[in-house]
């Protein structure tokens, strides 16, 4: 069962179907131009801001409104996940769409993501503050040598993408995996890149018959030139998104901690939203050099990278399960 219907978002944004919501200007003078339409007819509210408002609540990022031209708007950068109606110059300005395709984006979107429970989130905090206090991960992001706090989050979050596939695979595609969380304190002591350590079958653990590697991808499942063709290769990757609220998810990580409430105020955290974004075999990559850009939305500048554009990954429903 869907955790959000279509009816509870025109509720919620006290829309109907065929509202007319903008895109990136609320001057509706070429909407009613061109749909002959009354002010009664319009949203007073951006497009952005109310897939904001409904997916805020089930643990989303909020989108800005740079970032909402990739989903819609008609640009060259966007994947046009909603419909734009309107045809002629400046389309992203003055389009708009309706308060059904914002109402089925919505619906689809969450039932396109997996809800990774408070728990789980601590048990990988509790693996990064360990990881980090012993030595086995480095403090230094670059250059830069980060707070300790700001490490165990940073660490924490780069396992999520891994935890949503724990937890998507037995959910949603009957498959038991068990992730890698051994901690390796040389370069030839590691993982060599394979995500998932077991299989859960018929009661037992065995090897995986691929090697997994499981990644946060935001607009690009992006692998390095040297991950791609040294031992840590993949023979299938897998890409999700993290929603990492960065505003107050410190203080809401440490509220739950803080049982007397002396200190933090924000509610204590509930979980953390991943997003599928898909997945891909090596053979989807596309080589990208340093500083070179594709379809005018991608740009890496430091390295040579292999990548996948995310409407590019393969959908989950057809991920090889019973290979692994």
């Amino acid at each position: 069962m869907s955790e959000l219907s279509e009816n509870e978002v025109y509720d919620k944004l006290d829309i109907e179907p065929d509202t007319i919501i903008p895109f990136e200007s609320c001057e509706d003078a070429l909407c009613r131009k061109q749909e002959r339409l009354t002010q009664e007819d319009i949203a007073d509210f951006l497009a952005y801001q109310g897939v904001n408002k409904i997916l805020v609540n089930f643990g989303f990022e909020p989108y800005s409104s740079g970032q909402f031209q990739r989903i819609g708007g008609g640009s060259s950068r966007s994947d046009n996940l909603i419909p734009n109606y309107y045809n002629g110059h400046g389309r992203v300005k003055y389009g708009y769409t309706k308060g059904e395709d914002l109402a089925k984006f919505c619906v689809n979107t969450l039932e396109n993501s997996v809800f990774i429970d408070r728990d789980d989130v601590l048990e990988w905090l509790k693996w990064s503050m360990k990881a980090v206090n012993e030595g086995y991960i480095t403090r230094y992001s670059g250059s830069k040598r980060r707070y300790d706090i700001e490490a165990f989050l940073d660490i924490t979050k780069g396992h999520m993408p891994e935890e949503g596939f724990k937890k998507d695979a037995l959910e949603n595609f009957s498959c038991e995996i068990k992730l890698d969380r051994a901690l390796y304190g040389t370069s030839l002591d590691t993982d060599e890149g394979a995500d998932v350590k077991y299989i859960g079958e018929n009661g037992e653990d065995r090897p995986p018959k691929l090697k997994v590697q499981v990644k946060d991808v935001q607009w690009n499942f992006l692998v390095s030139d040297n991950e791609f063709k040294g031992p840590r290769r993949a023979e299938i990757y897998v890409g999700y998104k993290t929603h990492w609220p960065k505003e107050v998810l410190g203080q809401k990580l440490m509220s739950y901690i803080d049982v007397e409430n002396k200190i933090f105020d924000e509610e204590p955290l509930e979980g953390i939203r991943v997003e599928r974004r898909g997945w891909a075999w090596p053979y989807d990559f596309e080589f990208l050099p340093a500083g070179e850009k594709k379809k005018n939305k991608t740009a890496f500048n430091r390295n040579d990278n292999y990548y996948v554009y995310w409407t590019e990954l393969r959908p989950m429903e057809t991920f090889p399960f019973e290979d692994l």
